[in-house]
């Protein structure tokens, strides 16, 4: 029923065409290529745009051979293959007879008139609109080399990137201007926690129970000791050195090291992720600076566009007939209805950018990077 309504707006829109070139007086359609039916003649709109040898006629409704050839030139080289005898061609023209015919009946019954069939006209007409003034007069290669570089180069900070890794801790802290002794104190129930999480190693929760047991972090304990992703500290990372050091020592992920000496006290550590350093030269990202850069010159283009027409258009709103309106199953204001309505369904606008995942703040999988 969709594809359905689609075809007989567009054949709508076509009729809208006719009847506007017809309508100035003539015996010719808009375009002059072909003679409009009499007054009153009841004969359908729906006049092809083709040209040169007539293959078929429906109600004087003709089907040129440039219709015919561009239709199956659409199908696939596979399918094109079917139709080399003149019994195929034939079949192949009795389908665009058929949909003739009923594009016809359509208009005959009033179709062109509905109400569904003209708006999914006007998204058709909108659709060429858009395609028209925003991708076929703009073009990717187009774009300067020189806007391509000048991108990339301040945007360096997405192509070039540290290594990085990911780890969890149980931090025992010891008061600052402690005595030795109780900086050894401390180091020997460290040691005694490390020996337990590499006995619990291969329990999947061993170490994040552990680190919910001992750790002195309230900020991390909870989430089972996890510090999120973070470079080394020579590339500027925010740990304390000796920390960034141990964690970036650990080969594997899962493996275990400590306990770590820092100003706060000793840690125990446990690598739970690895990124490799990135450094994606201009000639690795151009394509993709490239369809960014047009993507986003099409999106400006779009609202710049749509602002123009607001700007020369009457535009009316009834707020009180609108508010007046109580949509089904939503909520009014202050009875948890979202602070902004959402974006609106335009299927025409640019769609927004996916939200990318932040893999730092998920909790780690044990055992998992």
């Amino acid at each position: 029923m969709k594809n359905l309504t689609i075809w007989i707006g567009a054949v709508a829109i076509f009729s809208m065409f006719v009847a506007l070139g017809c309508g100035q007086g003539g015996g010719q359609a808009a375009g002059g290529s072909h003679s409009c039916p009499p007054s009153g003649s009841g004969a359908p709109w729906t006049q092809s745009s083709g040209s040169g040898d007539v293959v078929a006629s429906i109600n004087g409704v003709n089907i040129y051979l440039s219709d015919y050839k561009e239709r199956m030139e659409k199908q696939s080289p596979y399918i094109r293959a079917r139709y080399g005898s003149l019994d195929k061609k034939k079949e192949f023209l009795d389908n665009i007879i058929r949909f003739e015919l009923l594009a016809q009946e359509a208009i005959k019954k009033g179709y062109d008139k509905d109400p569904e069939v003209i708006q999914s006209a006007k998204q058709v007409m909108t659709q060429k609109l858009m395609r028209t003034e925003f991708e076929d007069t703009a073009k990717r290669d187009d774009i300067p080399e020189a806007e391509l570089q000048k991108y990339y180069d301040e945007h360096k900070d997405e192509y070039q990137k540290p290594a990085m890794r990911r780890a969890s801790h149980i931090l025992l802290k010891v008061a600052e201007g402690a005595p030795a002794a109780d900086w050894a104190k401390v180091e020997k129930k460290a040691r005694q926690i490390l020996r337990e999480a590499q006995e619990k190693k291969t329990n999947p929760n061993g170490f994040r129970t552990l680190a919910q047991q001992y750790s002195d972090d309230d900020a991390t304990k909870g989430r089972g000791g996890d510090l999120g992703y973070f470079s080394s500290s020579e590339e500027g990372g925010p740990m304390d050195k000796a920390l960034s050091s141990a964690v970036f020592a650990l080969d594997n992920v899962n493996d275990i090291g400590g306990p770590i000496k820092t100003p706060l006290g000793y840690h125990i550590v446990r690598l739970t992720g690895k990124r490799d350093a990135i450094n994606r030269t201009f000639e690795q990202v151009r394509g993709q600076i490239q369809h960014r850069i047009y993507k986003d010159t099409r999106t400006q283009n779009y609202e710049q566009f749509l602002e123009n027409l607001r700007k020369n258009a009457a535009i009316t709103v009834n707020e009180n007939v609108l508010n007046g309106y109580e949509v089904p199953g939503s909520k009014g204001e202050g009875e948890g209805a979202p602070s902004a309505p959402p974006a609106s369904a335009d299927p025409n606008a640019p769609p927004p950018a996916a939200p990318t995942p932040d893999p730092q703040n998920a909790p780690p999988e044990e055992g998992r990077p």
